[in-house]
């Protein structure tokens, strides 16, 4: 039936979402030392919110897997040559105002 099928479609969505983030997390962890600052923010907001995903089809290890890549884009950050700093310290204060609300929500 249509319902069924839509149902079955959603099912496989939520459980291939995992499995395309931590995709995307190995991609990003290997060209982090290229990505641009705007490619940075882009990363950092995407991880931001997998790291906050309070719905079921999100597994901890997930969560576990957000903060190691935004850990490790810290380095990155810091190294970053921008002509405006205030550019890196924005990511940098936005990774760390995404762990401690995790820390407050846990």
């Amino acid at each position: 039936t249509a319902r069924h099928s839509s149902t079955s479609c959603s099912l496989e969505q939520a459980s291939l979402r995992p499995l395309g983030y931590s995709t995307l997390a190995d991609l990003v962890h290997h060209v982090r030392k290229e990505l641009t600052p705007a490619q940075l923010s882009r990363v950092v907001r995407i991880f931001s919110r997998v790291l906050h995903d309070v719905s079921m089809n999100m597994p901890l290890s997930m969560q576990v897997t957000a903060v190691r890549l935004l850990l490790h884009l810290v380095e990155q950050i810091v190294t970053n040559k921008d002509p405006n700093p205030q550019v890196g310290r924005d990511l940098l204060v936005r990774i760390l105002n995404a762990i401690i609300q995790k820390f407050v929500t846990v």
